[in-house]
């Protein structure tokens, strides 16, 4: 929109007159309308850093959640793997008690 300024008439010397009361009004609503913008300016840069601020958190949390699983999958696998190490550690050493040597109990001549 196009705001035209209204100047008073030169003849008129007071300040109180129609055509000056019709400036202040019009400078009044420059100044409200500037101060609306800078509210407005600064309500949307603080809603720009709020969302900016949420994405880091979600991507710090997404991280976060990543390296927990990627623990827990190493933690599985590691206990996976003493697990296999201690049924071998059983076969090896208690192979009766496993029944791997079943058939070497029905060949023997006693």
């Amino acid at each position: 929109f196009f705001l035209m300024i209204r100047r008073p008439p030169r003849s008129t010397q007071s300040r109180s007159s129609a055509a000056s009361d019709v400036y202040k009004r019009q400078l009044l609503f420059l100044f409200l309308l500037f101060i609306f913008l800078l509210l407005l300016f600064i309500f949307l840069l603080l809603f720009f850093v709020f969302l900016f601020l949420l994405f880091i958190f979600l991507l710090l949390l997404f991280i976060f959640l990543l390296l927990l699983l990627i623990f827990l999958l190493l933690f599985c696998l590691f206990f996976l793997l003493l697990f296999i190490f201690f049924l071998l550690f059983l076969i090896f050493l208690f192979p009766h008690v496993l029944c791997v040597d079943t058939c070497l109990l029905y060949t023997s001549d006693a």
